[in-house]
């Protein structure tokens, strides 16, 4: 695909993740992706494949009673990689985190196959998600 589709691409993801809508975001990722998610919070680790992504978005969603936020600041593509740029907030069990974020994504055929998340503050996302 060429950069503009790849940034599209992702912007359509954003857009679903902040709608809270799952059946668009599961519509833009392979069925084979890999999620790349740091830390040692209860949600680090590699998601592999398409359910397991999904429903590692939903689980944000509940440990967080919805309270989660992200704000897209900016979009980098080529033709394979794309770099999606924001802002993140969210509270539980009394802790709170906010912290910018760069994620990598790899696109092949149209579809997320392979993306890396990078939060800056990525001590205080595990606190919050111990």
């Amino acid at each position: 695909m060429a950069a503009n589709d790849n940034a599209e691409l992702i912007r359509r993801g954003y857009k679903a993740f902040q709608d809270a809508d799952l059946a668009a975001f599961d519509d833009i990722l392979a069925e084979d992706c890999v999620w790349h998610v740091p830390g040692s919070g209860q949600l680090a680790g590699d998601k592999k494949g398409r359910q397991a992504t999904v429903d590692y978005y939903g689980q944000l969603g509940q440990l967080t009673e919805g309270n989660l936020t992200l704000e897209l600041h900016d979009v980098i593509a080529n033709d394979d990689h794309t770099v999606g740029l924001h802002s993140t907030s969210a509270q539980r069990g009394g802790k709170s985190f906010k912290t910018t974020s760069v994620v990598v994504f790899h696109v092949r055929d149209g579809r997320i196959s392979e993306a890396w998340e990078h939060p800056y503050d990525l001590y205080g996302q595990d606190e919050v998600f111990a």
